[in-house]
């Protein structure tokens, strides 16, 4: 009995879904009541000791000197305000504050693609895909950018 409860644990591990950086509460039809809603962010966002935690246990995995710390930002891979998991360790990564695909410009297009999505102008998956990639190089004037300049995914 309890070899057929491993290979049965062992045959379900085979075709478990891989780990998602993206929340599940989160799609096309549930945008008004998730990443639109303006108290989204504060319901959903790990509390700031949580994310400092985090955020040390990167620059630990990663072997970055303490003292750079402050020139790395706690990064979601898929924004939150994208429909990227609040909490999946999957979502997390560290990026430098500045540069071309640094924090700073990568949360201006999160907001800037947000908008576009929450206006009823792009759908979430384009919006998503827009992230994917080489972003930084494909959308490089963002201050020019209008929700119609973002290419379909493909």
């Amino acid at each position: 009995m309890l070899i057929g409860l491993a290979l049965g644990v062992y045959s379900a591990s085979l075709h478990a879904t891989p780990p998602s950086p993206l929340d599940p509460r989160v799609a096309q039809s549930s945008i008004a009541r998730t990443i639109c809603h303006r108290d989204y962010l504060t319901k959903v966002m790990p509390s700031i000791d949580a994310r400092i935690r985090r955020k040390s246990q990167l620059l630990e995995q990663l072997a970055i000197a303490p003292e750079l710390a402050p020139r790395y930002a706690l990064d979601f891979r898929m924004p939150v305000l994208l429909g990227g998991s609040p909490d999946a360790n999957e979502n997390f990564d560290l990026i430098p504050w500045e540069g071309s695909d640094g924090e700073r410009r990568k949360r201006r297009f999160t907001v800037f693609l947000n908008r576009c999505v929450c206006a009823g102008e792009m759908p979430l998956a384009r919006a998503q895909a827009a992230l994917s990639g080489d972003w930084a190089n494909r959308y490089s004037n963002l201050w020019r950018l209008q929700c119609r300049d973002v290419a379909d995914a493909g």
